[in-house]
């Protein structure tokens, strides 16, 4: 009766990328993404991609292939533009053909060297109404505007949340999903930093005695996790005593 109250609640977060069908929950999502698997009858000349229906091929068709007629060598991901493919295979080729006359460094595309070069003149263009801070690209300007107002367009997939910008949300998302493993033991972290502190009890033995309360990232001694807590959790309004770590670390030896 519980999730069936929560079927009336939930906004549909789920859609099948086939049939476009919604669902309130993930597995309710993977239970039908595997009906299509049994069934699929039909195939895009273009790319291959099949369908379960010729209604989704037609669409996928219109809206995706014939739209899109440059492929990439390399991985048939496919463009609309014929410079859109170029500047892609460069990924494919570390072909950088726009380079700083100033300090040597080189670019796939000529708009990063435009930005590049705006760090050796200082030029910074963009400047936000609200604060006065100013921006060297019109990207990052219009991804600063988001922080002053009061709309969270971007919502979290996983749990109710929203955030006013994308870069919140991909940060966020990162708690849910934990797509940094350790190469040692595979253990799951949101970020890459915790990772790379939790790899580094690998290497000291295990003579490891004081873990971070927030993060789980372990430290040998007293003064690294005080380090740690300063450094990485300083907007977290936890308060570090010097003392108290001290004296555990008095007690430990």
């Amino acid at each position: 009766e519980e999730v069936h109250m929560k079927s009336h609640s939930q906004e549909e977060n789920f859609n099948c990328s086939v049939c476009n069908r919604k669902f309130y929950t993930k597995e309710n999502l993977e239970m039908h993404v595997k009906a299509h698997s049994n069934g699929k009858k039909f195939s895009c000349s273009y790319c291959k991609k099949p369908f379960t229906t010729f209604n989704a091929l037609q669409e996928h068709v219109t809206n995706q292939c014939q739209k899109r007629q440059y492929e990439c060598q390399f991985c048939g991901r496919r463009f609309s533009r014929p410079h859109e493919k170029v500047k892609h295979e460069r990924i494919h080729t570390g072909e950088k053909p726009h380079v700083c006359q100033i300090c040597g460094k080189a670019f796939r595309v000529s708009y990063c060297l435009t930005l590049h070069l705006r760090t050796h003149s200082g030029t910074r263009p963009y400047q936000c109404n609200e604060c006065g801070k100013r921006f060297k690209s019109h990207s990052v300007y219009n991804h600063h505007l988001l922080t002053h107002s009061d709309v969270r367009a971007y919502k979290c997939p996983y749990c109710p949340k929203a955030f006013k910008t994308s870069v919140q949300l991909a940060g966020h998302k990162n708690s849910h999903i934990k797509p940094f493993a350790c190469t040692e033991c595979n253990r799951p972290f949101a970020s890459l930093y915790a990772v790379r502190a939790h790899m580094e009890t690998h290497k000291r033995d295990n003579n490891l005695k004081f873990d971070c309360w927030l993060c789980g990232a372990t430290y040998a001694r007293a003064f690294a996790l005080r380090d740690h807590m300063k450094s990485q959790h300083a907007g977290a309004n936890v308060n570090v005593d010097e003392n108290v770590l001290i004296e555990l670390e008095t007690n430990e030896s």
